[in-house]
């Protein structure tokens, strides 16, 4: 993942990307908040005058391929493991994510992700390569790795580049179609 757990506050994960898998081993009587992106996130206070909503992940891919956590109470989603919203009409603003449709969660795999919730809304391997790049541009700071794998993912512009930006199990089949005349 990305983040650990966001405070209580006004901060921000958008246009955003995680590829590696996520492991927690939490104690036997811990709770354990585990996510793609974020693990947990504390709700802060609606600032209604400047129309903020804090703790804000958006338009961000949980393309990891497994996430796995063992101990205790766990607490497993695509995008973000776990949000506290319950302290008087704080909010979180879950906005525009996405999770590989084939990512496993303890084994499992997610059948209620939407754009706004914890799972975020389904991405297939074809869909990562044809929609992912659109918000990683060069305009936006972002460029395409060239590495030695087919399946290399926007890295920030300007920055030592990380050994294995690639995502190999987000790799498309290719398939033969046979067309017969009659």
């Amino acid at each position: 993942g990305l983040v650990g757990k966001m405070g209580e506050g006004t901060q921000y994960v958008t246009n955003s990307y995680a590829t590696g898998d996520v492991k927690a081993n939490g104690a036997d009587s811990a709770t354990t908040y585990v996510g793609g992106l974020v693990g947990y996130i504390e709700a802060g206070t609606k600032n209604t005058q400047l129309g903020i909503n804090p703790n804000r992940i958006s338009y961000c891919y949980a393309l990891n391929e497994k996430i796995t956590a063992n101990g205790g109470t766990c607490y497993l989603n695509r995008v973000v493991g776990g949000v506290n919203k319950a302290q008087n009409s704080n909010t979180v603003d879950l906005k525009n994510n996405y999770g590989w449709a084939n990512m496993m969660l303890n084994g499992a795999t997610v059948t209620d992700g939407t754009k706004s919730n914890n799972n975020g809304a389904d991405i297939k391997s074809s869909g990562v390569w044809n929609q992912l790049f659109g918000p990683f541009t060069a305009e936006k700071g972002w460029e395409v790795y060239t590495g030695s794998s087919d399946f290399q993912m926007p890295v920030r512009a300007g920055v030592v580049k990380p050994v294995g930006a690639e995502a190999v199990h987000l790799k498309v089949e290719q398939y033969t179609v046979t067309f017969y005349n009659n």
